[in-house]
This record gives C-alpha cells, sequence and structure tokens, in this order.
C-alpha cells in the first residue's frame, strides 16, 4: 500500500492544525478547573458514579487577548458565562474576560492578561459623533445622539464626570443641527458658550435662586409641546432638522439642584415635574437629556428620573450606586468598579449590554478652546 506524502502546503496546514488541537487539549485542562471552581459545571449520576460536565472548549487563539470558543451545556446561556467572568478570568491566569454569544450553542471568549484600560488617552479634535470611549477590545463606543436614549452619569468627584461632559459638548458647538440647552450649579460648564447662539437656553449658578430655572423648564417643556402639535398625522418620531434642531438638555450636578428645589416646599414639586416631563414625553420630538450626579441615589433623583435614562455611565462609585445602575449578571464587580482609576467607567444601554470602557481626557482649557471655535 502506497502512503501519500502531502505537498509544501498541506504539510503547514498538518501542522498547525494539530498544533492547534494541542493547544486546544492543553487549555482544556486549565478551563475545566476554572470552569468548576466559577460553578459552571454539572454533576450527573451515571452507572459508574458521578461526572462532571463541562462547556466544551473548540478553539484557542491569540495570547493577549486570548480568544475561545465554548460549547454552551443545555440552558446555559452567555450571561451565566458573564455572572461569573472575574472567577474565570482569574482561574485562567488572566485580568478581564468577557464573553459574547455566537449563535444559541457558542459563546466566544476574550480573556485579557491585563486589563486594557489600564492607559489613558486625549480626547482628539474630530471623534465619532455620540462618542463615549475605547472599550476592552480596543473599538470606540459612539452612541450617536440622533439615535441616543436619555443619559445618566455618575461617579465619585475627579473620576471623569465633567472631563465626559466636556468631550461630549464640544463637538455639539459647531452644530447647527443641535440646540445646547440646561443647567449648570458651578457656571463653568457654559462660560465658554455665552457668545453661541442658545444662550437664552442655558442657566449657571443657584445664588440668585431657582426663578430662572424653573422660567428655563417651562420654556423647555412649552417648547415640547410646540414640537408635538407638528407632529403629522400617524407620525410619532420627529426627525431634527437645521430648522428643527435636536435639543441637548444638560442638567449639571443635578442632585444639587434638586436638593435646593426640595428646599422650597412650591418650588421643589413644579421642578421635578417639569423635568419628569423632559424625560417622558421629550425623546420622540428631538430632546436627548444628559444628566450629572455623584450618585443615582432614588433618595434624591426619585426612581422616575433614574428610570428613564436608559442609558447609563458609572465612573468610580460606592458598590451600592453602581447596583442602582447596572445589572449584577454583567460580570463587572461593584466592589472591583469602586476603586477604578479616573477615566475607567461602566456603560449601560439598549443594544450594547454592559461594558467597560475608557474615556479620554479633555482639561477645562482645551475644552473652552474647542467651544470658542465654533464662534468663527
Amino acid at each position: 500500500m502506497r502512503t501519500l506524502t502531502p505537498r509544501r502546503g498541506q504539510r503547514r496546514a498538518l501542522t498547525e492544525h494539530y498544533a492547534r488541537a494541542m493547544r486546544v487539549d492543553d487549555f482544556a485542562r486549565l478551563w475545566r478547573d476554572a470552569a468548576d471552581y466559577a460553578g459552571l459545571c454539572r454533576r450527573v449520576r451515571v452507572p459508574a458514579g458521578q461526572t462532571v460536565v463541562v462547556p466544551e472548549v473548540v478553539d484557542v487563539a491569540g495570547t493577549d487577548p486570548t480568544l475561545i470558543v465554548v460549547r454552551l451545556l443545555p440552558g446555559m446561556l452567555v450571561a451565566d458565562v458573564n455572572a461569573v467572568a472575574p472567577r474565570l478570568a482569574n482561574g485562567l491566569g488572566g485580568a478581564r474576560l468577557a464573553a459574547t454569544a455566537l449563535g444559541t450553542e457558542y459563546a466566544r471568549l476574550v480573556l485579557h492578561r491585563h486589563d486594557p484600560l489600564v492607559e489613558p488617552y486625549d480626547v482628539r479634535d474630530v471623534e465619532p459623533d455620540g462618542f463615549l470611549g475605547v472599550t476592552e477590545d480596543a473599538t470606540d463606543l459612539a452612541l450617536p445622539w440622533a439615535a441616543r436614549v436619555h443619559t445618566l452619569v455618575q461617579g465619585s468627584s475627579g473620576f471623569g464626570k465633567s472631563t465626559l461632559g466636556y468631550a461630549s459638548l464640544a463637538p455639539l458647538a459647531a452644530r447647527a443641527d443641535v440646540c445646547v440647552a440646561g443647567v449648570d450649579p458651578s457656571g463653568l460648564l457654559w462660560r465658554p458658550w455665552d457668545e453661541l447662539p442658545n444662550a437664552d437656553w442655558r442657566v449657571s449658578g443657584l445664588a440668585g435662586g431657582l426663578a430662572d430655572h424653573v422660567a428655563l423648564l417651562e420654556r423647555l417643556c412649552a417648547e415640547m409641546d410646540r414640537r408635538l402639535g407638528l407632529l403629522p398625522r400617524g407620525v410619532d418620531n420627529l426627525v431634527p432638522t437645521t430648522d428643527l434642531p435636536l435639543v441637548v438638555v444638560l442638567f449639571e450636578e443635578m442632585s444639587a439642584l434638586l436638593r435646593t428645589a426640595d428646599a422650597d416646599r412650591k418650588v421643589g414639586p413644579v421642578l421635578r415635574a417639569l423635568v419628569a416631563r423632559l424625560l417622558a414625553e421629550g425623546r420622540k420630538i428631538g430632546f436627548r437629556v444628559l444628566i450629572i450626579v455623584p450618585r443615582a441615589d432614588a433618595t434624591v433623583l426619585g426612581p422616575g428620573i433614574r428610570d428613564q435614562c436608559q442609558l447609563k455611565v458609572s465612573f468610580a462609585v460606592e458598590p451600592e450606586g453602581f447596583r442602582m445602575a447596572h445589572p449584577t449578571t454583567a460580570g463587572i464587580d461593584p466592589d472591583e468598579h469602586a476603586t477604578a482609576a479616573p477615566g475607567v467607567a461602566v456603560v449601560t444601554a439598549p443594544g450594547v449590554g454592559t461594558r467597560r470602557i475608557r474615556t479620554g481626557r479633555l482639561n477645562y482649557a482645551t475644552y473652552c478652546e474647542r467651544v470658542a471655535r465654533a464662534r468663527t
């Protein structure tokens, strides 16, 4: 019987095939222990006693990150893997692990040996519309303003909230199809906007009382009513144009505004009712609300405000504050995130799920310069 010798290309393919098969076998031993410790295995009774059933490792590639494809056990979801991701990453000798679905039967796992969000970066002059940051797999996360839901940003002071606000607003200064409005108790955020159009849609400071703030919210709600009247029959969503621009309404340090309002029994309910209207009715007629607070506390915001913001961004915040904004099944440890570095945030949004990102650096002076360019 004659033995056929493979050609050079065939030999290379066979070598790579056997090398990968050996690697999968070696990794499967480590995977078995890690999956068992993480609680992803099942113990099944067989005639000989009991056996452990493990999600099967189908393929392994790369070093940092390592890409792993596993066949899920019947009834197992990718959410089950992500829920124990920190344990899995530790058992596999890595720092971070995230899983995504490959159909209904398989999952793709990305294992990072080191935290990929360690290195900071500067926000560029031109970023994608609605840019938020860079994900663990080094891709841009951008949610365009026109398609975005209302946004809630929380985190301890000095960890990136204001920087994200600067990076979000600066590109809007030059857009004729966007009207930037809102309230800033500190007054710093709106300073570079003084000479720009629609200055009467922005209010700064709390020293003069809340009359200007309430008047602005009433004006915004009146504009909502006007736009609702413009909707043709059979249409329930207004498409923004330069004549009817998208309105981005910012509430910087909103908890300070609400606490001040609540101190007045007459003003508090009125202001809260106006904010609730903006959140409940505004999106379909071209309003996008951006709220920035130290902590998404229901005792301050109220559940209605927090629940209407389906895009939530959390910088370092205490574990209870994290749990108020993000699902506990996402595989991100609230206690670990409480000590995250400045600029590292967790994002939860429709169509995105829950992901860690690194937001860019943009200091106040650069923010002012970029807004000022819109004047020319």
